[in-house]
């Protein structure tokens, strides 16, 4: 599980993650067009962590860019 200070990570972190899924609203405008793109708004993300346990791999390899 990743700390309370990786949660600065995730807009960089979703804009690098292959699984980034983001949903529609009722309005049929994408969510990511008033918050950004961040993990916040990706269907794999539970609102603590990524469903898909890739947000750690994906925030190491951050670093090798």
């Amino acid at each position: 599980m990743i700390g309370y200070d990786s949660y600065e990570h995730l807009p960089a972190v979703a804009q690098r993650c292959k699984f980034l899924s983001i949903g529609r609203n009722p309005g049929g405008r994408m969510e990511a067009a008033s918050e950004g793109i961040s993990c916040n708004i990706c269907n794999n993300w539970d609102g603590r962590k990524c469903i898909r346990n890739v947000f750690d791999t994906v925030l190491s390899n951050l670093d090798n860019i």
